[in-house]
């Protein structure tokens, strides 16, 4: 090991990845895969290195053709987590994984779906904080023969609450806020999706569930679809059937507190 650095080593299906570089990098990115780690890999499927350099730091991995460079602590974390990420997406690609929040409660998995800036963060943090259990908040893997999601529990992060409807440019600039997991209330187990919701914020408009129709419940799903290349003969009819079996709604909403509520009656009546 190099003088100075720190190693860890992220868990997924039974497959790690190990990450090594200096402290200040590999803590940052602990603190991410909190949960997801282990003291004492079995089964190393990739490895990743950051290396300082004069102008900031340098990312080498075993599936990366060239390294990719970075100028600040804050980018080259980013950089860091995007590329644990897409690689255990490319380990463990007969899942499709989604561009998603899932939280359960018992044994129902909701599975949120909605554009950039919808709040899907935000939402399923709030669950989690009424003692829903926290599944993933950014990537989602779904078996779809068995109609099971996965955890994937990076830890999530919320931006400053606002009512104020911002531009992209503005919404990227907001303070964003780790929220800690606790191992004992995030989910470890698959759980069937139960509920699909699509997410629109809009700060004009009290919290509301509308039935979604199949045909745009299909169609954000294909949208959010990460590995589509992997999946695109046979995702659509994936969608189309879990969609017949489970209710799908449109949540808008302005307020995530309402938001959660009547997320958790419709759970609760189905």
């Amino acid at each position: 090991m190099i003088p100075n650095n720190k190693t860890l080593f992220i868990n997924f299906q039974e497959q790690q990845i190990a990450v090594q570089g200096p402290h200040l990098v590999v803590d940052n990115v602990a603190r991410r895969f909190q949960v997801m780690l282990i003291v004492s890999p079995t089964n190393i499927a990739g490895r990743l290195v950051v290396r300082s350099a004069q102008k900031g730091f340098v990312v080498l991995a075993d599936w990366l053709q060239e390294p990719i460079e970075a100028g600040s602590l804050a980018e080259v974390c980013q950089i860091v987590e995007h590329e644990i990420a897409l690689w255990h997406i490319r380990l463990q690609s007969q899942y499709l994984w989604l561009h998603a929040g899932a939280v359960a409660l018992q044994n129902k998995g909701i599975l949120f779906l909605g554009e950039w800036g919808q709040g899907k963060s935000s939402l399923v943090t709030e669950l989690y904080r009424q003692n829903w259990r926290f599944c993933s908040d950014d990537r989602v893997p779904w078996l779809a023969a068995e109609n099971r999601l996965l955890p994937f529990p990076q830890t999530p992060r919320v931006r400053r609450a606002t009512n104020a409807v911002l531009p992209r440019q503005q919404v990227d600039q907001l303070a964003r806020q780790s929220v800690p997991l606790n191992p004992t209330t995030t989910c470890t187990e698959s759980v069937p999706v139960s509920l699909v919701i699509a997410l629109v914020y809009d700060a004009h408009c009290s919290p509301r569930l509308t039935p979604l129709p199949p045909s745009q419940g299909v169609l954000a799903m294909t949208q959010a679809l990460i590995n589509r290349e992997r999946h695109r003969e046979t995702a659509v009819s994936h969608f189309v059937n879990l969609l017949t079996r489970v209710p799908a709604y449109q949540l808008t909403y302005n307020d995530r507190t309402e938001a959660a509520r009547l997320v958790a009656n419709e759970v609760r009546s189905t």
